[in-house]
């Protein structure tokens, strides 16, 4: 079976060509939700004081860019069953809907 290639933050997927239509939408939405909660969290961090950005290398899905002295720290967003996180470094992370996430990814750009 033929497979498309698609660039996902979390890795590359491999997409059966033959997708229904329903897997394709799921695909899209998961990537806009992905968007959406890193703009949220973006504006969250630019009205705390945070000069940030919102990135898309090639090969590479969204990726928050809190920038600060010295490397940058780089947030990304990712469901893992049904919940939305965001992560950065090797193994930090936070619930996206939690109220206090902008405050807990301030204090690890400082």
């Amino acid at each position: 079976m033929e497979q498309h290639r698609t660039n996902h933050p979390i890795g590359d997927l491999a997409l059966p060509s033959e997708l229904s239509a329903a897997d394709v939408i799921a695909y899209w939405e998961g990537a806009e939700h992905e968007y959406i909660h890193l703009v949220r969290l973006m504006w969250d961090l630019h009205w705390a004081g945070m000069q940030v950005s919102l990135t898309m290398g090639a090969g590479a899905g969204p990726c928050l860019v809190v920038h600060r002295a010295g490397d940058p720290l780089r947030v990304r967003a990712h469901v893992v069953n049904a919940r939305w996180f965001f992560s950065w470094g090797r193994t930090a992370r936070v619930d996206a809907l939690d109220a206090g996430a902008v405050n807990v990814i301030c204090e690890a750009a400082r």
